[in-house]
C-alpha cells in the first residue's frame, strides 16, 4: 500500500450526487403539498414515488463512498504508522462528523418544545454520543429513538458505527493483498447481505409479530412502518450497513491495487462498459422496486430490497468506474460547481432539513408558483450549505486537526482537507 494517495475528484462529485438525491427526496412532499417524507404508492402518481424515493439512491451510495474513501484515504498511513495512525484516524473522523452535528443538535433541541424533560433525559445521551440508531428503542411509546429529535441525523450515527468496525475491516483486508481475494470478500459480503435480507423478507410476519410483542405496536411494519423494528433492521441500524461499507472498502483494495497500471485503451472501452452496464442496473432496478405493479415473488423481494442491498452492486460499480477512467460522467461530476457542492455535502446533509422545518407548504397554489418555490428552496439549502462548510466545517476541523494530529500525518491532514473525507 501506498503512505499517500491522490485526491480523487469524481468522488467528491459523487458525494454530491449522493447528498442531491437525498435533497430532492425530503423536498418532494412539499412540492406536492405535503409537509413529510412517506412512501405510498397507492396515493401519488408513479414519477412522484420515484422522485421521493431518490433518497433510497442517495443513502446506500453514502455508505458504498465511505467505505471506498475511508480505506483509501487512511489504509496506508495506517500500515505505517500503527498505533499512530489509528490514533490519528479517529480524531481526524471525529473532526469531520461531530462539530457541525453538534453544532445543528444544540440549534434542534433549543428550538424544540414539544418533548417532556424526562423523555430529554432518556434520549439526549444517545444524541451526544451518535448512538441513536445502534439500538431499537422507543422511549415514549410513540415513536422510536432516531425519530425523537434529530431524525436526519441517523445516518451519522450509523456511519460513527461504520468507523468502529473499520479496524476488523482494515485486518482483513491486510491481510489478503490480492485483487482476487479484495473481490471475492466483496462478493461475499454482498451475497450474505442479500441472503440475510431474503431471511427477513420470507419471515417478515414471524420477526413483526415477535417485535411486536416485545416492543408494542409502535414496532408494527404494516400499521407503523416508519417506526417499524424491520425497518431499523434492514435500513436504519449500523449492522446491515456493515455489508454496504465492506464492499465499498474491497473496491477501494481493488482500485489502490491497479491504479499505478496505465489504462490501456482496451481497458479503458471495458470500463466504459462496465459503467453503463452499472447505470443500467441501477435504473432497472430502481424502476422495479418502486413500480406500482407486481410481478411476483421475486418482484416483491426486489422491492423489499431497496431498503438494503438492492442498489449496491450497481453503484459501487459506478464509484470504482468513476475512480479508475475519465468518462464523460466524470467530466461532469468534476465540474467545479460539482467539486464546491461536493465539499459542502454533509453540511448539505444535515441542514437541509432544518432549513425545509422554517419553509411552508400551501397546496392551494398553482403549480407554477409550487414548482418556482421547490427550485428555490433546493437552491437555498446549496447556497447555505456551501457558507456553513466554509464558517462551520472548515475552521472547526483544522482548529481540531491542527491542534490534535500529529505531524506524521501531515500529508493526509492535506489531502483530507481538498478530499472532504
Amino acid at each position: 500500500m501506498n503512505q499517500e494517495n491522490s485526491y480523487i475528484q469524481s468522488l467528491t462529485g459523487l458525494r454530491f450526487v449522493a447528498a442531491f438525491c437525498v435533497l430532492i427526496a425530503h423536498a418532494s412532499p412539499m412540492f406536492a403539498g405535503g409537509g413529510a417524507v412517506y412512501l405510498d404508492l397507492s396515493i401519488h402518481p408513479a414519477w412522484y414515488n420515484y422522485v421521493q424515493s431518490a433518497a433510497r439512491i442517495g443513502m446506500p451510495l453514502f455508505f458504498v463512498l465511505s467505505g471506498f474513501v475511508i480505506h483509501y484515504t487512511y489504509s496506508g498511513q495506517i500500515s505505517t504508522d500503527g498505533m499512530l495512525g489509528w490514533r490519528n484516524f479517529a480524531i481526524a473522523r471525529f473532526s469531520r462528523l461531530y462539530p457541525l452535528y453538534i453544532f445543528c443538535l444544540v440549534f434542534v433541541i433549543f428550538c424544540s418544545h414539544s418533548k417532556e424533560a424526562s423523555i430529554y433525559f432518556k434520549i439526549i445521551p444517545y444524541y451526544i454520543t451518535l448512538t441513536q440508531t445502534w439500538f431499537y428503542t422507543i422511549p415514549d411509546g410513540t415513536n422510536t429513538l432516531m425519530y425523537q429529535l434529530f431524525p436526519i441525523s441517523w445516518s451519522i450515527s450509523t456511519e460513527f458505527f461504520l468507523y468502529a468496525f473499520y479496524p476488523i475491516v482494515f485486518f482483513f483486508l491486510s491481510r489478503l493483498n490480492s485483487v482476487r481475494g479484495y473481490l471475492l470478500l466483496g462478493l461475499g459480503a454482498l451475497l450474505t447481505y442479500a441472503i440475510l435480507t431474503l431471511c427477513v423478507f420470507v419471515n417478515l410476519n414471524i420477526i413483526n409479530d415477535a417485535a411486536i410483542a416485545t416492543y408494542g405496536t409502535t414496532a408494527d411494519w404494516y400499521s407503523s412502518r416508519q417506526d417499524s423494528f424491520i425497518r431499523w433492521l434492514v435500513y436504519f441500524s449500523p449492522y446491515s450497513e456493515i455489508f454496504v461499507f465492506l464492499v465499498g472498502s474491497c473496491a477501494a483494495a481493488i482500485f489502490m491495487s491497479v491504479k499505478e497500471i496505465p489504462v490501456s485503451k482496451r481497458e479503458y472501452k471495458f470500463g466504459c462498459f462496465m459503467l453503463i452496464l452499472s447505470l443500467v442496473y441501477v435504473f432497472v432496478m430502481y424502476a422495479l422496486m418502486f413500480t406500482k405493479k407486481n410481478y411476483g415473488f421475486l418482484h416483491e423481494f426486489i422491492k423489499f430490497s431497496h431498503w438494503s442491498w438492492g442498489l449496491v452492486p450497481g453503484l459501487t460499480g459506478i464509484i470504482f468506474c468513476c475512480a479508475r477512467y475519465k468518462t464523460s460522467l466524470v467530466f461532469f461530476l468534476t465540474r467545479p460547481v460539482i467539486l464546491t457542492l461536493g465539499d459542502a455535502s454533509y453540511s448539505l446533509y444535515l441542514l437541509h432539513s432544518l432549513l425545509f422545518a422554517l419553509a411552508f407548504s400551501d397546496p392551494s397554489q398553482s403549480i407554477y408558483i409550487q414548482l418556482i418555490r421547490f427550485v428555490l428552496l433546493l437552491v437555498l439549502c446549496m447556497v447555505f450549505s456551501v457558507g456553513s462548510y466554509r464558517v462551520v466545517e472548515i475552521p472547526c476541523r483544522s482548529w481540531l486537526r491542527n491542534k490534535f494530529l500529529k505531524k506524521s500525518m501531515g500529508s493526509v491532514r492535506q489531502q483530507e482537507q481538498t478530499q472532504g473525507v
